[in-house]
């Protein structure tokens, strides 16, 4: 897998990798390198990696403190059909980080098991990033004061990035700081849509944070949402067709109800 990678980055144009049934683990360590050599897979040029489908073909980081997949700017990754995991970092994106200008698909397939600072399962900062018909599930994301504050357990996108989740589930993620507690998604500055997906645990779990970001929820099941501006920022929610337990707005965050919501609380976004 690591020399398909590697022969993939160094071709012109778009390249297809297909994963027989198996688990590949990666065992080379040495993080901290972009050539795919050790570590995790680094992707610098327009990669479709697929497998044969959840539980079939794995992709296992294997006792190295790295992550999964790290992709760069002006590079695409596509994963199908796979389930990715085992990824820790020091820093954003336990499974997959997508870099600035960077774009990342996960498609039927599942990203579980990982571990980061920000982005426990997938993290970007500045990239786009689209969740379609998968699962991101049991992922962390944990604190190491000062200089890391834990953000996005599920997944986490900061300033510039775009995140896309279509037909999936995100569930069972943990923030870890001053205790546990269960977190989806986390964003700042960046852009969200949820669209007929769930991210959920129960009616107090923290699923949704933007700051100073762009939000939309359509026909989809949402737990604790929250959207919240700095002094210079500015916010906004979108809802529509979906169920949400708790909705709270900060002043300076717009809303939109397109209707046919319902709110557990019995009560509008406030």
């Amino acid at each position: 897998l690591r020399a398909a990678i590697q022969e993939a980055n160094s071709l012109f144009g778009p390249d297809s990798i297909y994963l027989p049934p198996g688990t590949y683990s990666l065992t080379r360590a040495g993080a901290g390198e972009d050539l795919a050599a050790t570590g995790d897979l680094d992707v610098t040029s327009e990669i479709i990696l697929l497998g044969t489908g959840w539980g079939v073909s794995s992709i296992f980081m294997a006792n190295v403190n790295d992550r999964l997949f790290e992709v760069h700017g002006f590079s695409s990754l596509v994963l199908g059909d796979i389930d990715a995991w085992g990824g820790s970092v020091d820093g954003i994106g336990g499974g997959v980080f997508v870099r600035a200008g960077g774009t990342f698909r996960l498609a039927r397939s599942r990203i579980f098991g990982c571990l980061a600072r920000k982005g426990g399962g997938v993290g970007t900062a500045g990239g786009v990033v689209t969740i379609e018909d998968s699962e991101l599930s049991y992922n962390y994301a944990v604190a190491d004061p000062p200089t890391w504050i834990p953000s996005g357990a599920g997944a986490h996108g900061g300033s510039g990035s775009t995140i896309v989740v279509l037909r999936s589930s995100i569930h069972h993620n943990f923030l870890e700081d001053v205790g546990e507690i269960l977190n989806g998604i986390d964003v700042w500055e960046a852009s969200l849509s949820i669209q007929s997906s769930s991210v959920i645990d129960d009616v107090y779990a923290s699923s949704v944070r933007a700051t100073d970001s762009e939000v939309e929820v359509v026909s989809s099941t949402v737990g604790y949402i929250s959207s919240s501006v700095s002094t210079m920022g500015v916010g906004s929610l979108t809802l529509g067709c979906s169920f949400v337990s708790i909705c709270t707005l900060a002043v300076g965050s717009f809303y939109t109800n397109y209707g046919f919501n319902v709110f557990e609380q019995g009560q509008n976004c406030v």
